[in-house]
């Protein structure tokens, strides 16, 4: 299972940390506010209880958590200059070559 976290966050700060946590438990920024990984945020007892808190802190801000299958997030579309790896990304392939 892949879990896509997408974050709405005005307050820089909270931004900026949500965005450090989100990289330092793996998981990988496939957008500015859009972050996938392998686990379950809420299955991370001090990340889930950090986010809660930074994000009770920004009255508009908002975080959304979506699980998608790996066999689904494997059919993404990219349009654009992305340099994606998604295979890299669902755990199929173990290195990633520049």
């Amino acid at each position: 299972m892949m879990f896509l976290i997408m974050y709405d966050i005005s307050d820089g700060k909270i931004r900026n940390k949500v965005y450090k946590k989100l990289i330092s438990e793996g998981y990988e920024a496939i957008q500015y506010s859009v972050f996938c990984g392998l686990r379950n945020p809420k299955d991370i007892d001090d990340m889930w209880k950090l986010l809660n808190n930074w994000i009770d802190k920004d009255e508009s801000g908002n975080i959304l958590v979506v699980s998608i299958p790996k066999y689904k997030f494997k059919t993404i579309y990219i349009l654009g200059n992305s340099n994606l790896d998604i295979d890299y990304i669902v755990a199929d392939k173990q290195s990633l070559f520049f």
